[in-house]
């Protein structure tokens, strides 16, 4: 079973750490825990799960969920207080588009656009590649061991993530593909949405299995579509959640990553994309 991480004997979840405090009308204070640091400031999933949490508390009405929500980093942001203002730019009877900016020290570190809309009916199919014979499927991660990549970024330790076995960072297999299963640090915590936001740009970069040493990989925009509206309904008590990303293009210092996120069953949770800083 998963582990809360112990903080002066208290131990700390990943709800802990999002938690919200209103202060007025479209505006939240979070505080930014120092443990989600990375490689180049706390990490931006976390701090894009942050602001997806506040559009949730400002939109209030959860048969309306969030559908995408598309981020630009702006900045490094920093261990402490940060300030979240939430605007509707327009909703209808089903559908509702909001912007969210995050605050330090009077500097928007973070922009986010989100689409929130109810669940309708419509074409349902899923030509996404699945597994193969070589490849594990989403079902869990058997026997693969925990991997906290501290020597790497502190954020690692800050979920329970499981590489796919032959996964192996800075093995110059000239194909960038990263894949593992995640799941909360906390036992008795449930899948949702903002969680799902962080997970996706939580492992590490898949172009760091195309090459032999570290390069400069930090994201720029990163947009994630959200298929379910309630992942808890498909995720179990300390089940995990696959991820699956590609980077299959690079160029003029740039590169573009794709990931798929699924369910223990193979049902498509979340898609996501993200422009990257590609340097050497």
């Amino acid at each position: 079973m998963p582990q809360t991480r112990p903080i002066g004997g208290v131990a700390v979840s990943f709800l802990t750490d999002t938690a919200l405090q209103r202060a007025g009308d479209g505006r939240f204070t979070a505080r930014l825990d120092p443990n989600w640091a990375s490689m180049l400031g706390i990490h931006g999933g976390y701090v894009a799960a942050v602001a997806a949490s506040a559009i949730e508390r400002w939109i209030d009405e959860p048969a309306r969920a969030l559908r995408s929500l598309t981020t630009q980093f702006l900045r490094p942001p920093s261990a402490g207080e940060a300030v979240i203002t939430v605007e509707t730019v327009t909703a209808g009877r089903s559908m509702t588009f909001t912007r969210a900016t995050v605050h330090q020290n009077d500097k928007a570190v973070l922009v986010a656009t989100a689409t929130a809309g109810h669940t309708r009916g419509g074409l349902e199919f899923d030509e996404l590649p699945r597994a193969t014979s070589d490849r594990p499927g989403p079902q869990g991660p058997g026997a693969a061991s925990r991997f906290t990549g501290a020597e790497l970024s502190p954020h690692l330790a800050q979920l329970d993530l499981r590489l796919e076995p032959g996964v192996t960072l800075f093995s110059g297999t000239g194909v960038a593909r990263m894949a593992g299963w995640v799941r909360p640090l906390d036992a008795d915590e449930r899948v949702t949405i903002p969680w799902l936001v962080c997970a996706a740009d939580f492992m590490p970069p898949s172009m760091v299995t195309r090459t032999d040493r570290p390069v400069q990989a930090a994201s720029i925009d990163y947009s994630i579509q959200f298929l379910c509206a309630e992942p808890a309904s498909a995720v179990p008590a300390a089940g995990f959640v696959h991820g699956e990303m590609r980077c299959s293009i690079s160029a003029e210092g740039f590169s573009v990553e794709d990931g798929t996120f699924r369910s223990p069953d193979g049902r498509i949770l979340a898609t996501s994309r993200q422009l990257r800083l590609a340097g050497t």
